[in-house]
């Protein structure tokens, strides 16, 4: 059974290789994050975060009642959280009438608008 034995030495230095290979990469990661945060700081943007909160809905029709003609990146960055998500509920909110959208400018449904000034204080 030699083959069988080489094989596992073989085996052993991929796992090994592995080992090393995602180590580089966590390490590279990480430099990615510093790179892009000294970047941030260069452009006056706040660092990167991890996203700890949940988005609402109601969160995006409040702010859209502030900021109508919004695109869904400054919501994203107002709001911080991930694009995607304020994506998937201002998508999610058209199909349903909450929102509109033009050119790439989102903001409340005349309805949705009128039901926000009267629920304000």
């Amino acid at each position: 059974m030699p083959p069988r034995r080489y094989a596992l030495g073989a085996m052993r230095e991929l796992d090994n290789e592995l080992r090393k290979a995602k180590a580089e990469e966590r390490a590279a990661v990480e430099r990615v994050k510093r790179l892009q945060a000294a970047q941030a700081a260069l452009l006056g943007r706040p660092p990167a975060r991890k996203h700890q909160r949940r988005l609402a809905r109601q969160d995006i029709r409040a702010y859209l009642a502030k900021h109508p003609g919004s695109l869904a990146v400054e919501i994203a960055e107002a709001l911080r959280v991930p694009p995607t998500n304020v994506g998937t509920h201002l998508s999610n909110g058209k199909r349903e009438g909450e929102f509109q959208q033009h050119r790439n400018r989102w903001s409340l449904t005349e309805q949705e608008s009128r039901s926000e000034r009267a629920e304000a204080p």
